[in-house]
């Protein structure tokens, strides 16, 4: 028998102990640590009246059920409001009108690296080289 510990206050659906026969309760003064954890998503049930055509389209592309063709639809039109929200929020407040965000770092001194490798530097990484 298979022993997972269900620790309080975690809530497991009567179709998981269903499908999990020998999963058993155990008291939470014998849990030493846990063996296992369950996470759940809350679904809701949803009945609408969308385009059949393109219905068809995303069932024949992606190959999956109504409910996961739904969730992808979701997921993108979230993702792109929140994108517009971005945007609106850029465009209300932007960076060059922002003094914490609009300043000009100090200038640092030009490096001298546009040519070969300097001599000493070259001279150190060799050294470096031979010790190992």
């Amino acid at each position: 028998m298979t022993t997972v510990t269900l620790l309080p206050g975690v809530a497991v659906a009567g179709m998981c102990i269903a499908r999990f026969p020998d999963l058993r309760w155990r008291h939470p003064l014998e849990i030493r640590k846990p063996r296992a954890t369950f996470y759940a998503m809350s679904r809701v049930r949803i009945s609408t009246t969308v385009d059949g055509e393109r219905l068809a389209a995303c069932r024949r592309i992606l190959e999956t059920s109504d409910s996961k063709i739904v969730d992808r639809a979701l997921a993108a039109l979230v993702e792109e409001l929140e994108e517009r929200q971005e945007l609106d929020a850029l465009e209300a407040q932007p960076y060059h009108d922002d003094p914490d965000l609009a300043w000009q770092p100090p200038q640092g001194p030009d490096l001298p690296y546009d040519g070969d490798v300097p001599a000493d530097v070259a001279r150190l990484a060799a050294r470096r080289r031979a010790r190992r």
